[in-house]
């Protein structure tokens, strides 16, 4: 009779649990969603930012123009802005381990606000090359550490669709900088940047708890950071994607953002390459929406490798048709636009977001901030090389049409890339990322082991006693199913 009442005293425990544990997710669900919608919301600056110079470039080349500038002049409009996230990440690496993530966040509002007031109001080349400086630090500062947020409050399954509102947030920023420069011209946008900036305000979210190990870390000086990066857990994930961004940027995915309407222009078709812009602008967005599913149900490994191909037929498709097209082997000038489109599809839910998602991560909390400038200063050193050589790499490639080509090479490479280095984190915990690189290196010859953090996991058979079931049961409902920066969450 004992262990009959223990078993019903066990069925009714675990069926209690399982409500109390149903209403936590859902309660702290709702709370990450909205830590995280504000957290992100920089990024539709930074959406503004990258798309900027596709509006500004054009302007400034028409003999029309108040402020005279050359081609070489032009790149370097639209490429500073990544020269100047290298120069800001270390410092807001600094920032997110000493004042917080999300106070280096509001901190970057002030160069933010600063350089747009200086883009709006520029009568001459340097004062343009100042405010996207500005900007360009302000976006590294409001970015990165959003991110290194997100992932230290979301739970493990939902993980990768919470990071994922961060590209989203900046497909959207890119659309409003193609309609907005349409519509109003490049002094107005900007004014209208900068006022935006002006009034960001954040609501009390708080920061994730572990900040307290991360504060001691930092106490430990330079050289206990840096020797994070000597073991395993550190130089591996560095090394991994730092290879994933050279595919990444000379694949053509921001080069093609940067000079968008001067490419459109290019590729020979007869749509106006503003309007252009614009709808591949809003796939982007659209995408980018349907890749906070796509990341949150399906694995790394697979998305990026199929993004990497359907970017390389695509490229190769365009190419081809751009040849056509100038040699009037046939009139549908339409098809690089499509081509391009489901470029840009392939390019978000996989070989453009994965990597940004794992910039934070992939790497064990003591290191996390550090690291996360780290990779951003140089994704972004990669960004401003692949921008700025832009037109040199058309001329050596021999035209528009060779350019394509090349992106479709370097996809298909980062698809090899990626079956042998990318390992696969989708569903799981920090912990258990950081099990991995301590013993595995290229994913196709990985150790198989089990994560430290699910050992023990399976307890052994005993009597059901009803006080120890009870016991055990509530104890798992307070300390598994709710951890530590959910109840942080609760509480905001």
């Amino acid at each position: 009779m004992e262990d009959i009442s223990a078993s019903c005293v066990s069925l009714n425990v675990a069926a209690s649990t399982e409500k109390k544990r149903t209403s936590i997710i859902r309660e702290t669900l709702y709370r990450q969603l909205l830590a995280t919608s504000l957290a992100a919301s920089f990024n539709i600056v930074f959406g503004i930012s990258l798309a900027y110079s596709a509006i500004l470039n054009p302007e400034l080349g028409r003999n029309t123009s108040d402020i005279q500038t050359t081609q070489a002049e032009r790149s370097w409009v639209a490429s500073v802005l990544t020269l100047a996230v290298p120069v800001g990440a270390p410092v807001g690496g600094i920032l997110m381990d000493t004042v917080g993530r999300l106070n280096t966040v509001k901190i970057a509002c002030v160069p933010a606000v600063i350089g747009w007031v200086l883009i709006a109001t520029s009568s001459n080349f340097w004062t343009l090359i100042v405010g996207r400086i500005c900007t360009g630090v302000a976006s590294v500062w409001g970015t990165g550490p959003a991110i290194v947020y997100i992932t230290e409050i979301a739970r493990s399954d939902i993980r990768g669709s919470l990071i994922s509102f961060a590209p989203a947030y900046t497909s959207l920023g890119m659309v409003l900088a193609y309609i907005k420069g349409w519509a109003f011209g490049w002094r107005l946008t900007a004014w209208l940047c900068g006022k935006t900036l002006a009034e960001l305000q954040f609501i009390n979210l708080k920061e994730a708890n572990n900040k307290k190990r991360t504060m001691d870390h930092h106490k430990r000086g330079v050289m206990g950071v840096l020797g994070g990066f000597l073991k395993p857990t550190g130089y591996k994930p560095l090394l991994i994607l730092f290879g994933f961004f050279i595919f990444q940027q000379f694949s053509g995915i921001y080069i093609t953002l940067f000079y968008s309407v001067e490419f459109f222009d290019e590729v020979g078709t007869n749509i106006n390459p503003y309007l252009c812009s614009i709808f591949i602008g809003m796939v982007r967005a659209v995408m980018s929406v349907v890749n906070t599913y796509m990341l949150k149900t399906f694995r790394r490994r697979p998305l990026l490798i199929w993004s990497s191909l359907g970017m390389a037929l695509s490229m190769f498709i365009s190419g081809l048709f751009t040849t056509w097209i100038k040699n009037g082997t046939t009139t549908w000038n339409w098809i690089p636009v499509v081509a391009v489109m489901f470029y840009v599809v392939a390019s978000m839910f996989g070989l453009l977001s994965i990597p940004w998602t794992m910039t934070a991560e992939l790497f064990p909390i003591e290191i996390r901030a550090v690291a996360h400038s780290w990779i951003y200063s140089g994704a972004y050193l990669i960004m401003f090389f692949s921008v700025q050589n832009y037109h040199a790499l058309e001329k050596l490639c021999g035209g528009v049409a060779e350019v394509q080509w090349f992106f479709g090479v370097v996809s298909m490479a980062g698809l090899v890339y990626a079956v042998f280095f990318l390992p696969e984190t989708h569903g799981s915990e920090l912990s258990e990322i950081e099990d991995y690189f301590r013993s595995n290196t290229i994913y196709l010859w990985r150790k198989t082991k089990t994560p430290a953090s699910r050992k023990g996991s399976q307890y052994s058979y005993r009597k059901p006693s009803g006080d120890i079931v009870k016991k055990n049961v509530l104890k798992t409902v307070t300390e598994d199913t709710t951890d530590q920066n959910e109840k942080l969450l609760s509480q905001s």
